[in-house]
């Protein structure tokens, strides 16, 4: 369950020199085996445009990532730890723009190995809409607009990671019987407005259980983190809000609290 959270917050370790309205990545494939990867893509905006076939290397630096394209370079710096936990990774058809006060995203697939736990991705889709201006802070403006107003679906969430959701779902009828070797979340949808967020998805791990949560979201940026307030949540008929939070606590780290409704993920 941690790391779920965690991946929707991979965009801001990026500290790059653009504004909302520059970049764009069109068919963007490859791989990564820690600490380096390579990879593909159609088209690529950051600022400068180039539609021939594009071969890109990404390497790790002492202070984050280079990107490197040609003669170009866009670095990521200072990347939070769980981004250097990864171990390996394959993605395939990245698609991504912002333009003038909307980012447009979209993954076909994209998989992770992260200590020995697996997750794997199908058909994601974004858009954020731009909230506050952030000079020179690419990543915390993209972030900011995703936490006030967005929608966000996915087709398909896979993770072999089982103990936490089934002490979630301790109390759903016949989970005691339950015999499974995943668990994968199905047709699920996020979506933000004004700040409040809604989650609802189809979690299988054997059985099948509709998951509804709701509450608050915002990017603290004077202390550099992301504050999240879960007012409910729900599985099936089921109230799961003390459990999540149970499961949640036992994942804190020095960049991930957790203080029931909330949970801070430090970005730095």
């Amino acid at each position: 369950m941690k790391n779920l959270i965690l991946s929707a917050m991979v965009i801001a370790t990026t500290s790059s020199y653009a504004d909302f309205k520059s970049i764009e990545v069109s068919d963007f494939t490859g791989n990564y085996r820690k600490p380096d990867g390579s990879a593909t893509a159609a088209k690529l905006t950051i600022p400068e445009s180039i539609t021939s076939r594009i071969n890109i290397e990404l390497k790790g630096v002492e202070d984050g990532y280079l990107l490197e394209f040609g003669n170009e370079e866009f670095h990521f710096k200072n990347p939070p730890s769980f981004i250097n936990d990864i171990d390996s990774a394959s993605w395939s058809k990245i698609n991504y723009t912002t333009k003038s006060t909307q980012m447009n995203g979209s993954i076909d697939f994209m998989s992770s190995n992260v200590a020995d736990s697996e997750m794997n991705i199908q058909k994601l889709s974004a858009k954020c809409y731009e909230n506050r201006a952030f000079p020179e802070m690419y990543g915390l403006q993209l972030l900011d607009a995703c936490l006030t107003n967005s929608k966000f679906s996915v087709s398909y969430f896979r993770s072999n990671q089982l103990s936490s959701a089934y002490n979630i779902l301790l109390e759903l009828p016949g989970i005691e019987n339950v015999v499974a070797s995943d668990i994968s979340i199905k047709n699920a949808t996020l979506s933000t407005s004004k700040n409040s967020f809604k989650f609802a998805g189809k979690v299988d791990l054997g059985i099948s259980a509709n998951i509804k949560i709701e509450g608050k979201s915002q990017l603290d940026k004077e202390n550099n983190k992301v504050i999240l307030k879960i007012d409910k949540a729900k599985a099936s008929f089921l109230n799961i809000k003390g459990r999540l939070f149970d499961e949640l606590k036992k994942s804190e780290s020095k960049t991930f609290k957790v203080n029931e409704p909330y949970i801070y993920i430090y970005l730095k």
